[in-house]
């Protein structure tokens, strides 16, 4: 039943939410079709995937203590061999982040107390390589100790917005670079190159996220994770050449994994990678998963006693 409905409702392919558009005499030749959409698909989709964000030190899963969490985070693009739209463009190999988040809870070594946590990243919007990003991502999170303080379970939910703004398709020279495509396709100075904006195209994204995981603590000082979930997603395009709007939406299945040391009381460094699956719709070749990794350096405030494991008092001496 859980793969019925999770197919039913999987990211579909793109769709011309509102045209005219100038790709509209390769999308009446279904052999034109058949090459154009799964490329324009997955090019939205990894540029959403992007945009996406996992918490790391900000998540109650592997966090431990009370009080504030600050983390510079990082994510990379899609890892693997881009398709022939994407290798066209100057993309950023990675978008960097700052986390606050606040945790409620305590921790020692022989005493472990369930976790809270909230936390907010964001990206302002900022250009790195000629593109304008934003990126903010809002997550609340708890957990609780199931065995000792070695291993935990918890859960997050995550509400996300993201914006890029750049040459994707462009003056529509990215698509004409494809042989199969291009005899279908003419695009004649487009008005968007008379204007002072240019032909910056843009895509914005809302992301609804779940996920339950499992950490490992094997001593104060390391831990280990791994999360499953799904996340709901709406992503639009808006092309400026021809002022068409593409969107992509639906349910994307997602697993995460990784570890991280904890650096005295204060310092924690992760480093982790997220998957997710990539219906046969929105692939241009055989792969079914995309994946980035990500990683996260922070520093907490407040209560945190999981660096050592309390002593024993020492034995009364007798007179």
């Amino acid at each position: 039943m859980i793969a019925v409905l999770t197919t039913a409702l999987a990211q579909q392919a793109i769709v011309l939410e509102s045209g005219p558009t100038d790709l509209q005499p390769c999308l009446d030749e279904p052999a034109c079709e058949g090459i154009l959409v799964p490329l324009a698909s997955e090019t939205l989709v990894e540029f959403g995937w992007f945009l996406q964000n996992d918490p790391l030190q900000g998540s109650a899963l592997v966090g431990r203590g009370t009080g504030f969490v600050f983390e510079i985070h990082a994510d990379s693009y899609v890892l693997g061999k881009r398709n022939l739209i994407t290798e066209q463009v100057e993309i950023p190999p990675l978008l960097p982040k700052v986390e606050v988040a606040y945790q409620l809870g305590s921790f020692t070594y022989d005493d472990p107390f369930p976790q809270l946590a909230v936390g907010l990243s964001v990206f302002p919007p900022l250009k790195i390589d000629g593109y304008q990003l934003l990126n903010a991502t809002l997550t609340g999170s708890g957990a609780v100790p199931v065995y000792e303080h070695y291993l935990w379970l918890g859960a997050e939910v995550s509400a996300g917005y993201g914006n890029v703004k750049g040459e994707m398709l462009g003056d529509g020279s990215a698509i004409e670079e494809v042989d199969s495509i291009a005899p279908f396709v003419e695009i004649d100075e487009p008005p968007c190159a008379r204007t002072a904006a240019g032909c910056n195209d843009n895509i914005r994204q809302t992301a609804w996220t779940a996920r339950l995981g499992v950490a490992v603590d094997p001593i104060p000082e390391l831990f280990l994770y791994g999360k499953v979930g799904v996340a709901h997603l709406s992503t639009r395009l808006d092309i400026a050449y021809d002022t068409s709007v593409w969107r992509v939406k639906g349910v994307q299945p997602q697993l995460s994994y990784g570890g991280g040391v904890r650096i005295g009381d204060r310092v924690m460094f992760g480093v982790g990678g997220t998957t997710a699956m990539k219906p046969e719709p929105i692939s241009s070749d055989d792969s079914r998963t995309i994946t980035r990794l990500h990683l996260g350096l922070s520093v907490r405030t407040g209560d945190a006693r999981y660096w050592y494991e309390e002593e024993p008092p020492a034995p009364a001496t007798s007179p």
